[in-house]
């Protein structure tokens, strides 16, 4: 027997469960854009991962151009937009997100990074 309609997850991460070595955890945060508040863990999410990517990019743990698209998507660009500042393929931007979130979740992960909030 099979149910008929499966529930689906709304899409939206409970921030209080962050995982760094969810791939998909990782990969929204990277795209979220939002001002400090000291309310809200995502703030803290954000505080980390610029800890934790300034800590990769001085050990050169991406190249150089994952660092300028790493920069470019911080600075609010979307993958299309990317593409064209960098004269690329939005799929080549595509391809290097996966890189990037893969490295930064790996990098998060050896590093024992799962600090929670209370």
């Amino acid at each position: 027997i099979k149910a008929k309609h499966v529930l689906k997850d709304s899409g939206e991460i409970d921030w209080n469960c962050f995982n760094w070595g969810n791939h998909k955890h990782v990969k929204e945060l990277i795209y979220a854009n939002t001002g400090f508040h000291p309310e809200n863990d995502l703030s803290f999410h954000i505080l980390d991962l610029q800890t934790l990517t300034k800590e990769m990019m001085a050990n050169d743990k991406l190249t150089n151009a994952e660092k300028q698209i790493y920069k470019l998507i911080r600075k609010g660009c979307k993958n299309n937009e990317i593409a064209e500042i960098l004269n690329v393929r939005r799929t080549y931007i595509s391809n290097s997100v996966a890189i990037i979130v893969k490295k930064i979740s790996d990098y998060a992960v050896s590093k024992k990074w799962n600090k929670k909030i209370d």
